[in-house]
């Protein structure tokens, strides 16, 4: 296909073909220029730019600081957090329950001093010290949590019956 469509065969052509045809908008256009000159200034600086200390490694990123997860609470109304190991089981199962104010970690979380773990430890404790300080969308979720949890045991016997009724219906 031809760069220039004659006038009298655009007439017979789909809709597609002339939107094709068209050149893209300038700001699209400066867009693309726009990223191409800041990757090659970016390629530009770090090939002449000095840098004073190069630092390589291998293994694990750990801590010297012996309690990371606690130092946000230094600062906070929290003195101290209950937090039971291995009462949770499977992935993905950390959490903080207002109820009993106590921090639950599954034993991959507790027993690692990997960045992400350090990360779920300090979020849940982030929660503990929402509720010390009355957090209201904490207060409102704690509220609601009863409310879920029997929805969510009566949902397969409404199901089952609602089954029930249907196929009734379509019978009679």
């Amino acid at each position: 296909m031809s760069k220039k469509l004659n006038s009298k065969a655009v007439d017979f052509q789909p809709d597609a073909v002339e939107i094709a045809m068209r050149p893209l908008p300038l700001a699209a256009r400066m867009g693309v220029l726009f990223g191409v000159v800041v990757f090659f200034a970016a390629l530009a600086a770090s090939y002449f730019c000095k840098v004073d200390v190069i630092v390589e490694g291998s293994g694990k990123l750990v801590s010297v600081n012996q309690n990371i997860v606690m130092k946000p609470l230094d600062r906070s109304v929290i003195k101290s957090i209950d937090v039971k190991v291995g009462q949770v089981k499977g992935e993905l199962s950390d959490h903080y329950n207002p109820a009993t104010k106590v921090v639950n970690l599954s034993d991959s979380v507790y027993g690692s001093t990997s960045v992400a773990a350090i990360g779920v430890a300090a979020h849940e404790c982030g929660h503990a010290i929402q509720h010390a300080k009355g957090y209201f969308p904490l207060n409102l979720r704690t509220w609601f949590v009863p409310i879920a949890n029997f929805g969510s045991k009566l949902a397969w016997p409404v199901i089952l019956i609602g089954a029930l009724i249907n196929s009734e219906s379509v019978k009679g």
